[in-house]
């Protein structure tokens, strides 16, 4: 019987992604991580690592005004060298000065431990030697999502440019946010599909999550980058001996799940750039803030995705077709799935429920579950990295 039903739920789930238009994603790496190969590549830098290959020790040494400062740049040095071995292991194709910053901004996480060897100098310069024991497989893990990113994730940009308050009908931050991650390998939507949108829809879902998961899915994409953007004069002065005019830009943007709409990074940046006239200089401005606030929030977003699909998975769970009662039930029955942490009831109208669901797992594996409950029964209409949607047989059938 529990042969016949896991048959069953299966073939509802090859169902549900034969009837959708988009291409199925694919499992993330990080679900079912690699170990890292048993043969280490030689770096006159590491020290004698874990057999498991989880670990690796390594001895590095940073300077600094303070001695907590030199510790800090030793430790962000140990890091780097870290990510370098990995990097090679795994033969991972991502853009270098990313995947470096998106591991050293986790140097707490990637450091389990470490002995300072050495504190030199006085007032002013500090030398430190360090040896840490730097988590390879955390690394891994971070440079795993970054590839899933560039290759599997198709990421949309609406970055409105702001004059005087009101949207213009200029598109300088919006074309140098996507410079910025087509210079990083990321699956960016065609760019014909984004200037058909109107400035007001683009700050529309810069204000409203809702709004912003209805344009994402208009174009088909996985993650929107939402913003808008201002520039203003920055005075005048001399670079060398020649005149400059000066120009500030500031962006401010947020990432979104389309699947859920949920925010999962955010940031701002203010960039001042000179030039001869006061046109080159906004572009100037405009473009360098781009390029800033691009990394930034592709970092979070890795780190946001690494910390929700190493352990524990946001979905949301939109059930149609259940009267209030067998909603309750169907909760409980919920909450006895094994992996399953939490399940928070969002709304419920007209027998129609959001609910959301915190899982030990991915989003098919939730769905099969789903499929093989007995009361409600459920069908599996459709299954998202962060989304699933179940319609529920009436109670005779």
């Amino acid at each position: 019987m529990r042969t016949a039903i896991a048959l069953l739920a299966l073939a509802i789930i090859a169902a549900a992604g034969c009837a959708s238009s988009r291409e199925p994603i694919p499992d993330p790496p990080w679900l079912t991580p690699r170990a890292l190969p048993d043969e280490r590549v030689d770096a006159p830098f590491a020290g004698p690592d874990d057999p498991s290959g989880k670990t690796q020790t390594i001895e590095a040494e940073g300077e600094g005004i303070t001695e907590e400062a030199a510790k800090k740049d030793a430790l962000r040095n140990a890091l780097e060298r870290g990510a370098g071995v990995v990097i090679r292991n795994e033969s991972l194709v991502v853009d270098w000065r990313l995947a470096r910053d998106v591991v050293l901004s986790e140097t707490q996480g990637n450091i389990l431990k470490f002995d300072l060897l050495d504190m030199k100098g006085d007032a002013g310069l500090f030398s430190a030697k360090i040896r840490a024991v730097v988590s390879t497989e955390m690394i891994a893990k971070d440079l795993s999502v970054l590839h899933y990113l560039s290759n599997h994730q198709r990421i949309a940009c609406a970055v409105a440019d702001m004059d005087r308050g009101a949207p213009a009908e200029t598109a300088l931050a919006q074309s140098s946010f996507e410079k910025a991650l087509l210079a990083r390998k990321f699956n960016v939507v065609d760019r014909t599909q984004v200037e058909a949108v109107k400035a007001r829809d683009v700050l529309d879902s810069f204000d409203d999550p809702a709004a912003a998961r209805r344009l994402g899915s208009r174009w088909g994409c996985d993650i929107l980058i939402t913003g808008k953007s201002a520039a203003a004069s920055a005075g005048t002065g001399e670079v060398y001996g020649v005149e400059q005019v000066f120009c500030s830009a500031s962006i401010e943007a947020k990432a979104v799940l389309v699947a859920t709409g949920k925010v999962i990074a955010s940031d701002n940046v203010t960039v001042r750039r000179g030039a001869r006239d006061a046109a080159a200089a906004q572009a100037l401005a405009l473009s360098g803030a781009g390029d800033e606030i691009a990394e930034t929030l592709i970092t979070k977003v890795v780190l946001y995705l690494r910390e929700s699909s190493v352990d524990e998975l946001d979905i949301e769970l939109l059930v149609k077709g259940l009267d209030f009662r067998r909603l309750v039930t169907l909760e409980d029955d919920l909450g006895r799935i094994k992996g399953m942490q939490k399940v928070v009831q969002r709304s419920y109208d007209n027998g129609i429920a959001t609910l959301e669901c915190r899982f030990r797992g991915d989003a098919r594996t939730l769905a099969l579950m789903l499929a093989a409950l007995t009361e409600p029964r459920l069908d599996v209409k459709s299954v998202e990295q962060n989304r699933i949607e179940v319609k529920a047989r009436q109670e005779q059938e």
